[in-house]
């Protein structure tokens, strides 16, 4: 451990307990009381029911202390969660301004969810001394860490196949949780300083969703793992209404664009892959044609100063894309009855840089499947050929 832990990525990994001598106490409270059974539990604002014990940390005593007070009283609001970790601002004595921390709730794979905060409360359980994994993640100053939540989630996960013996691989432990902050981030910097003007390459693999071929000897497995992550930041499936395994997405307030996609996926198999080829320091990209849109993108990135700036700016990227599938969308279904609102797409479809036309998201959205938005897209790829 380094002597200014507070210019550090700090980590703490802690095992928590339902405290068993509370939850009997509880239990026969709550049987004895009059209360109607079916009230809801009242919250533990002292945190009593549980006790976190330190696996592996980093942090300076004092320094942990708070941050540990402050993940017991978040169990006993019920605010830690298996499914998905949360980012949020502690003081916890590191700086003014507070410290951006993720945390989450680990548990192994195959074990059946169950919230933490029902443990203590659970009558068959109350007598048993629960453990489960608890990870946090501080960045020593405010950071927009929640930029990172997908990343995040992915490296948390990664910690469980080590947790399974973590007394024989505590030092393999303390390596991993060390080296958080660049697992989650340090692709964003590296590509583009790798790169450079050819990042633009990488916003147009995403966009389009065509597949990546990596060649070349003795391949750097490191920058291939950076290039698929950026890829995967540039790609719009979180934000169409898909999931991975072609099942409809569970709904939300607001659905940007609805699309199939298992049509995406098909696709994409059809369009030409790019094939990146790695020989030590240099590279070269088979795509000879990158749209105006992803190169002005790709200026931005390379513009971007730090791993925040960068994932803000896909971000971005991504937002706009969608902004104008919806506009084009729009155009198209009032072209259907209006020669005035056909020529503005043309003219929008010429103006907005990136090829809206060939997008699987819009060929293929179903609110664009009837005769007259075909004939629309046919006249517009007739003209625009």
């Amino acid at each position: 451990m380094t002597e200014d832990v507070e210019n550090d990525h700090l980590y703490a990994l802690y095992t928590c307990h339902v405290n068993r001598r509370h939850s009997q106490e509880q239990s026969s409270n709550e049987a004895s009381s009059s209360a109607d059974p079916a009230d809801p539990p009242e919250p533990d604002p002292n945190g009593d029911n549980f006790s976190l014990s330190v696996v592996a940390t980093n942090m300076k005593a004092e320094n942990e202390v708070e941050l540990r007070a402050s993940m017991v009283k978040r169990l006993s609001r019920g605010l830690l969660h298996a499914s998905s970790g949360s980012v949020t601002n502690l003081d916890i004595g590191l700086g003014e301004g507070g410290s951006a921390c993720y945390y989450r709730l680990l548990q192994q794979q195959g074990e059946e969810v169950q919230e933490i905060s029902e443990l203590s409360t659970s009558p068959t359980l109350s007598s048993v001394c629960m453990d489960r994994y608890i990870v946090c993640l501080v960045d020593p100053i405010s950071s927009p860490l929640d930029l990172f939540r997908t990343e995040l989630d992915k490296f948390s996960f990664s910690l469980l196949s080590l947790l399974d013996a973590w007394m024989s691989q505590l030092e393999e432990l303390r390596v991993q949780l060390a080296r958080w902050f660049d697992q989650v981030t340090g692709y964003t910097t590296r590509c583009p300083a790798r790169f450079q003007e050819d990042v633009c390459i990488l916003l147009h693999v995403g966009l389009t969703g065509c597949q990546l071929i990596f060649q070349g000897p003795n391949q750097d497995e490191q920058l291939k793992e950076d290039t698929e992550k950026f890829i995967m930041a540039c790609s719009l499936k979180s934000l169409l209404n898909t999931t991975p395994d072609n099942q409809p997405a569970p709904p939300s307030d607001q659905t940007l664009i609805e699309v199939d996609n298992s049509v995406i996926h098909s696709t994409g198999q059809k369009q030409n892959a790019v094939v990146l080829c790695l020989e030590g320091e240099e590279h070269k990209f088979s795509c000879e044609t990158v749209s105006k849109f992803c190169k002005n993108w790709g200026e931005k990135v390379l513009s971007a100063g730090s791993a925040f700036q960068v994932r803000q700016m896909l971000d971005n990227f991504k937002l706009q894309v969608i902004q104008d599938m919806n506009a084009f969308k729009r155009l198209i279904l009032q072209a259907e009855t209006d020669h005035y609102a056909l020529y503005r797409c043309f003219v929008f479809t010429q103006n907005c840089g990136h090829n809206l036309l060939q997008s699987p998201a819009v060929l293929n959205d179903p609110g664009l499947a009837s005769m007259d938005s075909q004939g629309v897209l046919k006249v517009l790829q007739e003209y625009l050929k």
